[in-house]
């Protein structure tokens, strides 16, 4: 009887778990990875476009409309941000860097932020039109 309560409890707890992470890691915000829809939400909605990469990064290249705010200053400049979009925090925001891992910690640390539409593009190579690169 108590190997039944125990296997009970064991198998509710770990469901609990289960549940519990996967909202953790859920994020809101905008579709990752999507390029056109980038690209329509800066030319239709003016969405924010940041560059979370270092100055040097920058310097080799980089979107025309981007903001540059490097990941480890973020958090610092959180106030950077708020002007960018007017204090809408439901303006769009697409962040990109080289791959893809910066800026996917940019967008968390956005959402955290209370700003709601951020899109995690990936990497510079993943902007759709060429012709907005400046190198």
């Amino acid at each position: 009887m108590r190997l039944k309560i125990y296997s009970a409890l064991a198998i509710i707890i770990i469901g609990l778990s289960y549940f519990s992470f996967a909202e953790d890691t859920q994020q809101e915000g905008l579709q990752d990875n999507n390029p056109k829809m980038a690209l329509e939400l800066v030319q239709n909605q003016g969405a924010v476009v940041l560059d979370v990469r270092s100055q040097g990064e920058w310097n080799a290249g980089h979107v025309n409309s981007a903001h540059l705010i490097p990941i480890q200053e973020l958090q610092t400049k959180i106030d950077k941000v708020d002007e960018l979009v007017q204090g809408d925090k439901s303006k769009a925001i697409i962040v990109y860097c080289q791959s893809g891992r910066r800026a996917g910690m940019a967008k968390s640390i956005l959402l955290k932020a209370g700003y709601k539409n951020v899109m995690n593009l990936g990497g510079l190579s993943d902007w759709p039109n060429k012709k907005d690169i400046t190198r």
